[in-house]
């Protein structure tokens, strides 16, 4: 934040503060001081919804930190000699076979029963692609329900 913009903000919270009337004896707050106090604002501050998210996917989404980790991989790669063609990326994803998903519908009948059956085996698979990181793709790989355990 440059000293222009420190200053600017130092303004818009001072209007805030006396906005909201003199120092003194706390008034009490009623069920919509909220609402009031929104009133009395000044214009530059909007109320706004935020969604909720992971502290640690809201630090990864700091682009110094991004770019530092993308410096650190490049310094392995280089330190380990790994090329991209040897450089890989998974991911695997499960499926249900059969499983449907929610569908808007039309009916003369919208007090009935609101959820079809699926005929479905209840079979899960797992499927893993891979890709590196010159673009070369290895055909996904599927992994049906496994028959026989292994044991330790």
């Amino acid at each position: 934040m440059t000293a222009e913009q420190y200053k600017k903000e130092e303004e818009l919270i001072t209007k805030a503060v006396h906005a909201i009337g003199p120092v003194g004896e706390p008034r009490r707050a009623g069920k919509d001081w909220v609402y009031e106090y929104l009133k009395r604002l000044p214009k530059e501050y909007q109320r706004i919804v935020q969604q909720p998210q992971e502290v640690d996917r809201t630090a990864a989404e700091h682009y110094g930190q991004i770019e530092r980790w993308f410096i650190d991989l490049k310094i392995a790669m280089n330190n380990l000699k790994i090329t991209p063609a040897n450089l890989w990326n998974f991911d695997e994803t499960g499926f249900i076979v059969g499983q449907g998903k929610k569908e808007a519908v039309v009916t003369a009948y919208p007090k009935t029963l609101k959820r079809i059956s699926s005929l479905s085996s209840r079979e899960s698979l797992t499927v893993v692609e891979s890709i590196n990181a010159e673009g070369k793709v290895i055909p996904p790989l599927i992994i049906p329900k496994g028959v026989v355990h292994l044991e330790e």
